[in-house]
């Protein structure tokens, strides 16, 4: 079986699933991973994996050399420094690993060094519009250069694909690698069949990170728009956050009846929670921190709408595919998402859910609207949604595809 090195620098934030599947479920490659950082994470079992890290404790991600990372390809001397104690170039060798692998374009650039030494070919996947446009256009980032060395990328859309086209990479570098959705995450449902005339709830669910581009203000505003219809609807708002913060705060929206779960810090934060407040949906919405994925999963089944009303960030942040909205549909929800980088190659608009333009609250609560007045579509979108993902996202589909790249990269 042939060995590939699985290059990360920061192994590995619990929000990275798409990462841990990628390689966990590997058929005809036997996957060595290469940490700059290892972190143990429940959430993710290593046991069956061999991990070689240059830094056991993760005090090197509190501290400055973190930082080092996002400043390392402005400086060649820092590429040295960082470089200087290499536990990596040997191993690969000793260990036959024939080819490299790195997510995202900073890790990329490390991986690229690595590569040239033990002269094995390098992919590099870049995962949102943050990765394939804002990352590269920073000054002193080699972009030519890591274009011509690295060779080949994969991009998880279509709109990811335009984006990078758009920075000079060539056509033939780049390969769509749409994510692939574990079985387990699709488990019979029961269909929810309650409905806000029969007294009960209509449930909906947002999981996203605290960060503009997840659109959690525009939610916010098209629920309080559907609360002064639908009195007993409910938003629930997964933000896995793990982050601690303003305590003043947290006591205040507890005084406001703000079902409230993680401690949250000034910012955009701030600005949604206000928000809430100001709406008077505080007793309507939760805010829920970080939660295992299982659980994540768990909920979406226990959810009748999931929405993600995607934006691009001021600083140019944007989706690549967000794995969620197939989640969702795995699960036998409907979405409501927008017309945002690759959010509208996840879903098929009017039969699986919705897809409104970036920033058109009235036509998300619009859309909301419909599916929570009724239960048949919903019943409907949820069950065409599963097949969508069984039939185009299926992990066994992205691992098949994944490793035709690597087979085609061995035998060029």
């Amino acid at each position: 079986m042939e060995r590939v090195g699985i290059f990360l620098f920061n192994c590995l934030p619990h929000t990275e699933t798409f990462i841990y599947d990628s390689f966990n479920n590997l058929y005809n490659f036997e996957p060595h991973i290469l940490a700059k950082v290892f972190r143990k994470n429940n959430q993710f079992n290593f046991n069956k994996h061999i991990v070689r890290r240059q830094y056991a404790s993760s005090f090197f991600i509190d501290t400055p050399l973190y930082y080092l990372k996002a400043r390392f390809f402005q400086n060649r001397l820092l590429r040295l420094i960082l470089n200087v104690r290499d536990p990596f170039s040997e191993y690969i060798r000793k260990n036959k690993i024939r080819l490299l692998h790195a997510h995202f374009a900073l890790d990329g650039l490390y991986a690229l060094s690595l590569s040239n030494k033990c002269d094995i070919p390098l992919v590099v996947s870049l995962h949102g519009g943050y990765d394939t446009d804002a990352v590269l256009n920073i000054k002193g980032f080699p972009k030519n250069e890591f274009f011509q060395k690295v060779n080949l990328f994969t991009v998880a859309s279509a709109h990811s694909k335009e984006n990078l086209l758009f920075n000079g990479c060539p056509n033939e570098k780049i390969r769509v690698l749409y994510y692939g959705v574990q079985k387990m995450t699709m488990p019979e449902r029961e269909t929810r069949r309650e409905i806000t005339r029969d007294g009960h709830s209509v449930k909906l669910l947002l999981v996203g990170r605290m960060t503009e581009k997840k659109g959690i203000l525009d939610a916010v505003c098209a629920f309080s728009k559907l609360k002064k219809k639908y009195k007993n609807i409910t938003l629930t708002i997964i933000t896995g956050e793990r982050r601690q913060g303003s305590a003043i705060l947290k006591e205040k929206l507890k005084g406001m009846g703000f079902t409230f779960y993680f401690n949250t810090q000034l910012g955009y934060e701030k600005k949604v929670l206000r928000y809430i407040a100001y709406v008077n949906c505080a007793r309507q919405i939760s805010i829920i921190g970080a939660l295992p994925h299982e659980r994540v999963r768990q909920m979406m089944k226990e959810h009748d709408i999931f929405i993600l009303p995607s934006r691009t960030a001021p600083d140019g942040d944007a989706e690549g595919m967000p794995l969620v909205l197939l989640e969702a549909q795995a699960a036998g929800i409907p979405v409501v998402t927008t017309l945002h980088a690759g959010n509208s190659e996840a879903i098929v608009n009017q039969r699986t859910g919705y897809v409104v333009r970036e920033g058109d609250i009235e036509g998300m609560a619009n859309r909301l609207g419909a599916l929570i007045n009724d239960t048949e579509l919903r019943i409907s979108m949820g069950a065409e949604g599963k097949k969508h993902i069984e039939s185009h996202f299926s992990m066994g589909r992205h691992i098949e595809n994944l490793e035709a790249i690597y087979t085609q990269l061995l035998n060029p």
